[in-house]
């Protein structure tokens, strides 16, 4: 049996009588009566007391449960999409892709593109959602004593309008006839709260709308995107543009030359990933490879005939094109379809990307850690805020993170002071 743990509609729990496990649905605001909906699809109902002496477990959900019996083919494929959205209907496609975190930072629409976007891809791939917030709450000594349950009943508050907006999103999402679950608890700092729920979700992917704007709490989100890159081992989805996956242009950037330092390995993910995609969401997969210019060419070309520094640049894009051909080698990405360009790989990837109109660019993100990553950006960062259409980021497969599993809770604070 264990502690004391509060309902959260939307969570998965074990009750440890009978071995089984069920999620809670929902919870009256006034009586607290809890609504539970077991793995067959029973419904029952419990009262605080029922609830407190039942003391169940924590619980994932279950990886085959798919929800009640309504089928896709049953639902109006267009049922509650925003407008110019169509629900792509599921692909014969092998997707990775079986379970999609969906980060919301706010309740002020109805769908979010990154909320739309998830649920266009869980309906190609057959995955389940988790909708999840992270609040961030603080309170005083002085004010934690006004609680009577102490900082269970002030969690409890606060997770509550959350839970309640967040239901209302689920219910747009089972429209589609996608399996969603949602959860909202009280942590701190929100990107590591998105990590570890990624982490006990079993999550293969995140997905989160990019924020814009000059004020401090677009700033505060952005920074959020911005750890996210940084700390997430799951690929992570920022979806930068409002319009919907149709027949989309899929772009993967690829480093076959390893010239900076990125695990070899790492192109090929990002290649099955970047097809799964195409496949799933019905678009044409390109690949790109931008190669260097050295310095040293640009001086000739001032110093010298202009010709010396072309045949030198020349032979460099015959190499660059040599490198990315043989790591195509067992792929159908026709030859029209692979993209050498020189430069800074920065600005060649925001070039092509605009150029061929791309809906979503699939590269490679390596973390660094120490105070120089400040200063320094890694592509991925550099290309962030620059790119015109969305980003998925994927780490090599020994990545690591080092954010813990345990949840923080409520900040608690006293004469500025943070505990």
């Amino acid at each position: 049996m264990g502690p004391d743990i509060a309902a959260s509609p939307g969570r998965w729990y074990l009750r440890w009588d009978k071995g089984e496990v069920f999620q809670v649905t929902g919870q009256d605001a006034e009586t607290g009566q809890i609504t539970i909906r077991t793995y067959d699809g029973d419904v029952d109902r419990l009262s605080l007391d029922q609830w407190r002496e039942l003391r169940p477990g924590l619980a994932d959900p279950p990886c085959d449960w798919t929800g009640p019996v309504e089928t896709v083919d049953e639902l109006d494929p267009d049922a509650s999409l925003p407008p110019g959205f169509v629900a792509v209907p599921a692909a014969a496609v092998n997707s990775s892709v079986r379970r999609i975190l969906v980060a919301v930072k706010d309740l002020g629409e109805t769908w979010s593109p990154g909320l739309a976007k998830a649920t266009q891809i869980a309906r190609a791939t057959g995955a389940q959602i988790e909708l999840f917030h992270c609040v961030d709450a603080a309170l005083t000594l002085e004010q934690l004593a006004g609680y009577k349950d102490g900082m269970e009943e002030f969690e409890r508050h606060q997770r509550r309008s959350w839970e309640e907006g967040l239901e209302r999103l689920a219910g747009n999402v089972r429209s589609q006839g996608v399996h969603v679950s949602f959860s909202a608890p009280v942590d701190y700092p929100i990107h590591e709260s998105i990590v570890r729920q990624a982490r006990r979700f079993h999550a293969d992917l995140i997905v989160t709308d990019a924020h814009h704007g000059s004020n401090f709490a677009a700033w505060l989100l952005q920074e959020v995107d911005w750890e996210l890159v940084r700390v997430s081992a799951v690929p992570l989805l920022i979806v930068r543009q409002p319009e919907p996956y149709q027949r989309p242009l899929i772009l993967a950037a690829l480093d076959p030359s390893e010239a900076h330092s990125k695990p070899a390995t790492l192109d090929g993910k990002l290649l099955k990933v970047a097809a799964n995609f195409s496949q799933a969401l019905h678009g044409d997969l390109h690949a790109m490879h931008a190669y260097p210019i050295p310095a040293a060419y640009i001086q000739a070309a001032s110093a010298v005939k202009s010709s010396v520094a072309a045949e030198l640049q020349a032979i460099d894009a015959g190499r660059a094109h040599a490198n990315l051909d043989s790591l195509l080698t067992s792929t159908r990405i026709p030859a029209e379809c692979r993209h050498v360009v020189p430069g800074s790989p920065a600005d060649a990837i925001v070039r092509t990307a605009t150029d061929l109109k791309a809906s979503l660019l699939v590269m490679g993100s390596v973390a660094r850690s120490g105070a120089g990553r400040l200063f320094i950006g890694n592509t991925a960062e550099k290309v962030l805020n620059r790119l015109p259409c969305d980003l998925l980021l994927l780490k090599p497969d020994d990545f690591v993170n080092k954010v813990s599993d345990q949840r923080r809770g409520a900040r608690l604070i006293s004469t500025g002071m943070y505990y």
